[in-house]
């Protein structure tokens, strides 16, 4: 059982780690704010069709390189929290399916929820998003 939790407290760890590092928020806040840009644009009557087509386009084109962007960094951080279960059933250390009913346990779920969230407001107290 203790090395279960090892595991899973290393994947845990990985997980928020891999989202700090990737500056997986700020990437989505980018393709948030094309998104706002090209409604604005849309939404401005100042503006003729022809202009308003070129600035849709290039936030299109922004907000699909950021939604990649934001892909990409997703699946990294989900194969590199995965690893140390990968690891550890590889070198049976753990079952699978032992793992998997340790991690579904309701008061694992709301402890591991309960950390990330502290996580959260930690990391907007030291960057005030």
């Amino acid at each position: 059982m203790m090395v279960i939790v090892t595991v899973y407290v290393v994947a845990v760890l990985i997980f928020c780690a891999g989202f700090y590092f990737a500056h997986f928020v700020k990437t989505f806040q980018q393709v948030a704010q094309a998104a706002r840009t090209a409604f604005s644009t849309m939404t401005n009557t100042t503006l003729d069709d022809l202009a308003k087509e070129k600035a849709i386009q290039a936030c299109a084109i922004l907000m699909l390189k950021q939604a990649t962007a934001l892909f990409i960094k997703l699946a990294i951080i989900l194969l590199t929290t995965a690893f140390p279960v990968w690891l550890a059933g590889t070198l049976d250390l753990i079952t699978t399916e032992a793992f998997s009913s340790f991690v579904l346990r309701i008061d694992v779920m709301l402890i591991t929820t309960a950390i990330i969230a502290v996580a959260i407001v930690g990391y907007k107290q030291m960057n005030k998003i």
